[in-house]
C-alpha cells in the first residue's frame, strides 16, 4: 500500500478523481463536504483529507475544496469540532 492512504479504497477515490478530473469521481460523486461553523482549527481535517482538497486560509479558517473533494467522508468523520458537514452535489 502507498504511504498516506489506509486502505484501497481510499486509494481508489484519490487514483480516480486525478484520472478522469470530474469533482467526487470514485468517493462519493452525490456529495462533497463543507467546513460550517464551529471550526476550533484542530487540522484533523486537513491531516485526514488524502486528497488535499481542504486548506487553511489566511484569516484562520479551514475550506474544502469541492472541486478536489471526492466526497470520502474522512474529514466529518474525524472532526472533533463536528463542523464538517456533508452536501449534495446540484
Amino acid at each position: 500500500m502507498i504511504p498516506g492512504f489506509i486502505d484501497e479504497y481510499d486509494l481508489t477515490c484519490y487514483t480516480e478523481n486525478r484520472k478522469t478530473g470530474v469533482p467526487g469521481t470514485g468517493g462519493n460523486m452525490k456529495y462533497y463536504y463543507r467546513v460550517g461553523g464551529g471550526c476550533v482549527l484542530c487540522l484533523m481535517c486537513v491531516y485526514e483529507c488524502k486528497v488535499g482538497a481542504i486548506r487553511i486560509e489566511e484569516n484562520h479558517s479551514a475550506v474544502i475544496d469541492e472541486t478536489r473533494c471526492v466526497g470520502c467522508g474522512r474529514c466529518a468523520d474525524n472532526c472533533q469540532a463536528e463542523a464538517i458537514v456533508r452536501v449534495e452535489r446540484t
